[in-house]
């Protein structure tokens, strides 16, 4: 490694990279970047990457073993930590924040700040050589994670201070963009919904539908307002324009008008409070060592303007959040407006606690059974948590036949980044073809998560994909289902469900009574079902084989190791044919 180049660190947000950009062109250095999976530098290409004065590193979090969980753990408890020791006393400027909003929540939105910036500088210090230089932000943060975990490296300092300040005249110049966008109405009417709701998920799924929560009674269909948020997005574009389609109350999140009259509360909420907070935290004794949270204010206006202006132009009692993770700024401004915010469980939570989906932050959580919600309650914050089942189960019909023969085979996302890596998926397909050939008799299904191009591989992998997939399909006991195939259906046609590491499908199977095996290589030791090794969870796909075996012809079931207490735990057993109802239920409770 040349002496000349740096491992810059901490560069996590879109304006320490920009800083980054300008510093590196101007100051005539050369650094290397990691990207995490919070933070990916895919904004950094361009001409400075060209001429490799920025060399984004190929190095992922997944490629080490069991290293995705460790540091995702060691980043929640450093938040905690460092936290604890500088803002836990109520600085002034949080307190405004708290006073004028009335709300204790926005320790939460700092906290998620903190640990995603956290994850990242921890995951570039990992991959950095033992003799590497590294080109650090100075603030208080970072020094307080180089004197905690690294005592070897040179570090050379660089003060942001200036380029923080000017984020201030970049955020007013977003204001006011906004403003325009939105446009000023004179009108001064205003539409009445009891619930609104991004849709995200479509009409044609069986259980994780829009409607899902639309009972008939309690709530009838022009009860909901759905908004559109992301309009690049196909997924998204594709629901709303389902839901548009079916004659459902719409709008487009980023295009509601402004009434004038709203003028005044507008610019005192979004333009005197961050101006005076940003005086605050810029000009204080500290803030050349603190300034970083200005990032943090404005990630905190800018995530909640657009539901602030929907609320102002339309009177909404409830909203049903699509997002399991920290929602504090969303919740703060809503909660401020009198709507309360509710999510309700659509995905297995017990896989491990990961610095994307700590700090969740809504007034009531529909959980299907409380395990969910308390194996890491320390990072989950809800004002309320409901069991009331998991409603998805009511469309798994699980047909039994006289000789179990039937498997289905479950894949996830991948990627370096994350602990489901390109690799991984090729040995999973390798698992899937040495099943299919030695099973003769028996009818493996495919369910794809995602549709999987050969582009998501790195070229040394791809032609292994391309000739794994051909032998697997050509195979006359293999089916593969089409993407969109109701998952539902496909646990239910199932003897036994074989999942790619530990995710819902295999756990929503043995939830419905349906025997499951988790295959997993990357030293998952959070979920509660890895303590049964080589039982429910395997690493070797011999021992995989025989089990399998065992399972289908009756001599072996995971029901046999799993304690009954333990699945008691992941499902109300009293609810679970009656969770949509309760769903409906508890969410009308909410406006009556």
């Amino acid at each position: 490694m040349q002496a000349q180049y740096y491992y810059a660190l901490g560069f996590s947000d879109i304006v320490s990279k920009l800083f980054l950009q300008i510093y590196v062109f101007f100051f005539r250095i050369n650094v290397y970047v990691f990207p995490s999976f919070i933070e990916t530098y895919q904004d950094l290409w361009g001409f400075l990457t060209k001429k490799r004065k920025i060399v984004l590193s190929s190095q992922g979090t997944g490629q080490v073993y069991r290293k995705f969980y460790d540091l995702n753990q060691l980043s929640l408890e450093l938040t905690e930590q460092y936290y604890e020791k500088n803002y836990a006393k109520k600085i002034i400027w949080i307190q405004q924040i708290e006073l004028l909003f009335n709300t204790q929540k926005f320790q939460y939105h700092l906290k998620q700040f903190i640990s995603y910036q956290i994850f990242h500088f921890l995951n570039a210090l990992s991959f950095t050589p033992p003799d590497g230089y590294l080109f650090v932000i100075d603030n208080s943060l970072h020094r307080y994670l180089l004197d905690q975990h690294d005592k070897k490296h040179q570090v050379r300092f660089v003060n942001a201070f200036a380029f923080e300040c000017i984020l201030v005249f970049l955020y007013i110049a977003w204001l006011f963009s906004q403003l325009l966008r939105h446009k000023i109405t004179f009108s001064t009417s205003n539409q009445s919904f009891r619930i609104y709701k991004e849709a995200g998920e479509g009409l044609d799924q069986k259980s994780l539908r829009e409607d899902v929560f639309i009972d008939g009674e309690k709530i009838q269909k022009d009860d909901v307002l759905y908004y559109r948020i992301a309009d690049t997005e196909y997924y998204r574009n594709r629901a709303f324009e389902q839901v548009k389609a079916a004659g459902y109350h719409t709008v487009d999140l980023k295009k509601v008008p402004i009434f004038f009259r709203n003028l005044p509360q507008t610019f005192k909420i979004y333009f005197f409070l961050p101006i005076r907070l940003f005086y605050e935290i810029l000009i204080g004794e500290q803030s050349k060592q603190h300034g970083y949270l200005s990032i943090a204010l404005v990630s905190f206006f800018t995530r909640s303007f657009k539901h602030f202006v929907l609320l102002s132009r339309y009177h909404c009692k409830v909203h049903i959040s699509i997002v399991d993770r920290c929602e504090a700024p969303e919740n703060i401004i809503m909660n401020y407006l009198g709507c309360q915010n509710v999510l309700y469980h659509w995905s297995d939570m017990t896989v491990l606690p990961t610095t994307s989906e700590a700090y969740a932050c809504h007034d009531l959580y529909l959980c299907w059974g409380r395990i969910h919600y308390e194996l890491y309650q320390k990072y989950k914050f809800f004002d309320r948590v409901e069991t009331i089942g998991c409603f998805l189960l009511s469309n798994i019909n699980y047909i039994k036949t006289d000789k179990k023969n039937r498997v289905l085979i479950c894949d996830t996302s991948f990627g370096n980044l994350i602990h489901f890596t390109p690799m991984f998926y090729i040995q999973y397909l390798e698992l899937v073809w040495d099943l299919v050939q030695t099973f003769k008799e028996v009818q493996f299904y495919f369910k794809p998560k995602n549709i999987i191009h050969q582009e998501m591989f790195e070229e040394e992998l791809r032609q292994k994909f391309e000739t794994l997939w051909h032998n697997i399909k050509q195979s006359k006991n293999f089916t593969n289902y089409e993407y969109g195939y109701p998952i539902e259906d496909a646990i239910g046609n199932a003897d036994l469900v074989l999942n790619m590491g530990m995710n819902s499908p295999a756990t929503l199977a043995i939830m419905a009574g349906i025997d499951a095996f988790y295959y997993d290589l990357t030293g998952n030791n959070t979920h509660p079902f890895t303590r049964f090794k080589h039982q429910v969870v395997f690493d070797d796909p011999q021992i995989l084989k025989e089990r399998l075996l065992e399972c289908l012809t009756n001599k072996y079931s995971v029901f046999d190791v799993i304690p009954k207490e333990l699945l008691d735990q992941y499902l109300d057993q009293q609810n679970n044919s009656q969770a949509k109802l309760l769903l409906s239920k508890h969410i009308a409770a909410l406006f009556v």
